[in-house]
């Protein structure tokens, strides 16, 4: 005030955002627009009588470090920058107090201290320049050296091949030898496969969708602590070729009713994409919000961005959002006060994601259908059971620390959400859903592109089975009945049902118009029992995809359930096309297009 930057208005409104959200009352001047970080800065420094430094212009000398770990340096606030003559300069974003000295000398084995002042950016620029080398080793082979069991990188091991040869040969042979015998017993398997990932799928379903389950996501609670301090909550949002879109990511996290100066948003881009940098920077993003550039390297997928992206988090809590995502204005509070009634193992909570677009048109409706029977049904039953829960690609809330210590995102999978969902689970924590608060997605309205990304799915969920199963003894020690029930049902089932799906519609009809002699090559008894295989299991799934999608959508969207039976071919389509991926190019990732609709969210996603 002294200096004329901020008026007594300004300063009364900081202060009481102060006493209702915490924080420093500089971040809240700051977020109102009153002043620029940099005059906070040397208003800091001239009260303390230190000097400010600039780490971009004037680089940190790296004989100077004290550790290699960034994670380490944005937590603590502080980076030595410089030593001479027994006197090391150290750069803070903290309050420079006798208290914050008192720690760094010991920290520095007694040396005498100088501080001078530096901004946030500063200190995060100088950790992305100085630890370059190794938040990148970090982000692409952190899981990979460290749990090298749970890591995709290795590929499929050699008991794997074997088996998996001794299958495709006998296979051959038995084609070769007895042709009847081996088309039979493939018949009966795939009907077998088909029958056991249905029953699985159908039953979670029903149990989501009971009383029971509805009581224990019951209530509408937010989070509500006047007069406290908010936790630090960080958003990542990796984006790859989303400039059209880029822009809309303010608006959406804009909406969020969370105290601004508590939330770090993390935008990630991949060095690449100078299109999306452009537009990025172009939106002149608010102070909390950061472009962050991720450097280029192999694999370039979304959860290396993400393991980059949580190397520089400050937040407890942390959350990944898509670029076209809108969640509910109040998600974060709700997600907070589940947090503090769960249990500590709870390393994640994850809300039901949905789509905008649902009535855009068919494909729309289908994927609006699917999701509110995965999301609404489905994982509310395997949360009721205690069954291990794969997590969606979005929306997912996590305790930072917790995150860190399974080793995050494996960079290596393409379904790296399903993936840290059973291994979070194998290492002891739990996955809980969250009812009452849902983000909007844009669903993909386009055939061929809906192929791609359901390609990319399966494909994920089939090295996730391999992954997990490497050592079958120890999956089943780490899981139990529950686990294995959940691995056959969902994660290697749910591939499995979908190659499948063809044979069994095939004998379906093939017996209906009487195209094959019953006795003579297939027994009457297999044609039938596919039959129903297909029927039944399509008319069941018919009946909780619309009863999910009626709750969700109302009834205009539930009759399109009907067409369930044409949508599980598109699966079969994707599923056959992951099995020749899996086997030719693993790591490959298949952007989906974003930015197709013109569709909006409801209101309830704006907030309106």
């Amino acid at each position: 005030m002294s200096r004329g930057l901020i008026t007594a208005s300004q300063l009364d409104e900081a202060l009481a955002a102060q006493r209702r959200f915490g924080g420093l009352l500089g971040g809240h001047l700051i977020l109102q627009g009153a002043v620029h970080r940099l005059q906070i800065r040397d208003a800091v420094a001239s009260q303390f009588g230190i000097s400010t430094r600039d780490l971009v212009a004037d680089p940190p000398d790296v004989k100077a470090l004290d550790t290699d770990d960034p994670v380490e340096v944005l937590e603590r606030g502080w980076l030595p920058i410089e030593r001479n003559d027994g006197r090391t300069i150290v750069a803070t974003d903290e309050v420079p107090t006798e208290q914050l000295r008192a720690e760094v000398r010991q920290a520095l084995g007694g040396v005498e201290v100088e501080f001078v002042a530096v901004t946030w950016w500063d200190l995060d620029q100088a950790v992305t320049q100085i630890f370059r080398k190794r938040l990148l080793y970090l982000a692409a082979e952190g899981l990979r050296a460290e749990r090298p069991n749970f890591s995709a990188a290795i590929g499929i091991q050699k008991w794997q091949r074997i088996v998996g040869w001794i299958v495709a040969v006998s296979m051959i042979v038995g084609l070769l030898l007895r042709p009847r015998d081996t088309l039979l017993a493939f018949v009966v398997l795939a009907n077998l496969l088909f029958l056991s990932g249905l029953l699985f799928k159908v039953l979670m379903s029903l149990l989501g969708m009971t009383t029971i389950a509805r009581l224990k996501q019951a209530g509408d609670e937010l989070l509500d602590r006047p007069e406290r301090e908010w936790p630090t909550y960080t958003i990542l949002v990796p984006a790859f070729k989303e400039h059209n879109i880029i822009g809309q990511v303010l608006d959406n996290l804009g909406r969020l009713k969370y105290p601004t100066n508590k939330l770090q948003v993390l935008v990630l881009l991949e060095e690449t994409d100078a299109d999306t940098i452009k537009a990025a920077k172009q939106a002149a993003p608010p102070d909390f919000v950061r472009i962050v550039i991720v450097p280029e390297g192999s694999p370039q997928t979304k959860p290396r961005a993400c393991n980059y992206g949580l190397s520089l988090a400050s937040g407890e809590y942390l959350v990944i959002y898509d670029a076209e995502d809108m969640p509910e204005p109040e998600q974060l509070q709700k997600v907070l006060a589940r947090f503090e009634k769960a249990p500590d193992d709870v390393i994640c909570i994850q809300a039901p994601l949905n789509y905008f677009n649902a009535e855009e048109n068919i494909l729309t409706r289908m994927f609006a259908l699917e999701y509110s029977a995965w999301f609404d049904a489905m994982l509310p039953g395997l949360d009721l059971t205690g069954f291990p829960i794969p997590l969606g690609g979005t929306s997912n809330h996590f305790r930072s620390n917790s995150l860190r210590r399974i080793g995050a995102w494996d960079p290596y999978n393409v379904t790296e959400d399903a993936d840290l969902g059973l291994r979070a689970e194998a290492m002891g924590y739990r996955v809980a859903v969250i009812h009452h608060t849902t983000t909007w997605e844009e669903a993909c309205s386009d055939v061929r592109a809906w192929i791609r990304q359901r390609t990319r799915w399966i494909k994920g969920y089939m090295v996730t089975a391999l992954v997990h199963l490497r050592r079958p003894d120890m999956y089943l020690r780490s899981f139990g009945w529950q686990g294995v029930a959940g691995m056959i049902g969902l994660i290697a089932g749910t591939p499995l049902m979908f190659l499948a799906y063809p044979v069994v519609w095939s004998m379906t009809v093939l017996g209906a118009l009487d195209l094959v002699e019953y006795g003579a090559f297939f027994p009457e008894w297999l044609i039938t029992a596919s039959a129903i295989n297909a029927v039944v299991g399509n008319a069941l799934a018919i009946i909780i995809t619309a009863i999910a999608g009626g709750r969700r959508h109302g009834w205009r969207i539930v009759g399109y359930a009907l067409l369930n039976p044409f949508y599980w071919f598109l699966h079969s389509v994707a599923a056959w096309r992951a099995l020749y991926q899996l086997l030719r190019s693993p790591f490959h990732w298949e952007k989906t297009p974003h930015g197709l609709t013109d569709t909006h969210a409801p209101a309830g996603a704006r907030g309106l």
